[in-house]
């Protein structure tokens, strides 16, 4: 197993990956790009979220916005990381 796959926490995690790579072993699904688009983009938020909670992003030096209520979109985390 990849060093990275060995570096997810949880049954959500593990369970987005298993999910990603079963929909592209489906090569009967012509949305099966798709599929794994999703589930990839749903394990990088919850990753992000877990490794750059908004509270720690939203106080540091270099995040700007007019209304420190905002929360950081996935960009600002992946930078904060």
């Amino acid at each position: 197993m990849h060093e990275q796959v060995q570096q997810l926490k949880g049954p959500l995690e593990n369970h987005l990956f298993a999910a990603a790579l079963s929909n592209l072993a489906n090569q009967k699904d012509p949305l099966r790009f798709n599929k794994v688009a999703y589930s990839i983009r749903e394990l990088v938020r919850h990753v992000l979220a877990r490794l750059s909670p908004n509270d720690r992003v939203r106080w540091c030096l270099w995040f700007r916005l007019k209304d420190r209520k905002c929360l950081p979109i996935r960009a600002v985390k992946s930078e904060w990381r």
